[in-house]
């Protein structure tokens, strides 16, 4: 009888074990998702910068477009991103997404 029941807590607490890893996992990765940059441009002299960010969230990846102290984001992936400069403190971002849709085109101005 005490070696059944042994085994018994001993299969329920591999079991609980097993079961509680992939949320830990999910919780952590949520918590801490991984980022890319996915382009970076500086102004011509210098002064500010801009950089497109894909966070890997679940589900689906936020993608931010960051600048000074302002971040825009977009969920839509785009397939080219560029970035122009008109001086040092005006910028336009530039997302092409896929055959037949219109490019996506942010000013950026810094104060």
């Amino acid at each position: 009888m005490k070696r059944r029941m042994k085994q018994i807590l001993i299969f329920g607490a591999l079991l609980l074990i097993i079961c509680l890893t992939p949320i830990f996992i999910l919780l952590y990765s949520l918590k801490n998702p991984e980022q890319e940059q996915l382009e970076h441009s500086v102004s011509p002299n210098n002064i500010n910068e801009v950089e497109v960010i894909v966070i890997y969230d679940f589900p689906d990846p936020v993608f931010e477009i960051r600048y000074g102290q302002e971040t825009i984001e977009f969920t839509k992936k785009r397939e080219d991103i560029s970035i122009y400069w008109e001086d040092d403190y005006k910028a336009f971002v530039r997302l092409e997404g896929r055959v037949g849709e219109e490019p996506r085109i942010f000013v950026l101005t810094f104060d």
